[in-house]
């Protein structure tokens, strides 16, 4: 009995200080993102799923732009949102789609690290995006495209 217990006794040990070395299961490493551009977006129009993505001419002949950006956004909610840098210094384009099925739309929108982005209705008939930049003094406003679906 007391050959039986020490082995038993041995074979918990082993397995202990194996399970002690630190190595424990694969864990898959956390994606690191391309480079990116840390900027701070709010929705001050309608509930939407939004994409700004990074320019290019492979993209403007495109209706499928992927994964939502940020989806579901809240009307007066805001964001921090971590954007592809683009090849093409700081141009972006900018789409959503509301919750009413309106598309929105806008191109060569100069966004840099930092910028605060507001999507803004100024009216029944007009929506503009807000780019100000991280000094916050320089502010662009882009018209934005809009139709119904």
């Amino acid at each position: 009995m007391r050959k039986l217990f020490a082995g038993l006794l041995c074979i918990l040990a082993g397995a202990f200080l194996v399970s002690c070395t630190g190595k424990g299961p694969d864990v898959p490493e956390p994606d690191v993102p391309e480079a990116t551009v840390k900027v701070s977006f709010i929705n001050e129009v309608e509930e939407a799923d939004f994409w700004i993505l990074p320019q290019n001419p492979e993209i403007l002949k495109t209706t499928l732009w992927g994964t939502a950006t940020v989806a579901k956004l809240g009307t007066g909610s805001g964001t921090e949102l971590f954007l592809r840098e683009p090849e093409e210094a700081g141009t972006y384009i900018f789409r959503a789609i509301d919750r009413h099925k309106m598309y929105y739309s806008a191109n060569d929108v100069r966004i840099t690290e930092g910028s605060f982005i507001r999507f803004v209705k100024l009216n029944d008939f007009e929506t503009v995006l807000v780019v100000t930049g991280s000094d916050d003094k320089d502010s662009t406003e882009y018209e934005v495209f809009s139709a119904r679906l």
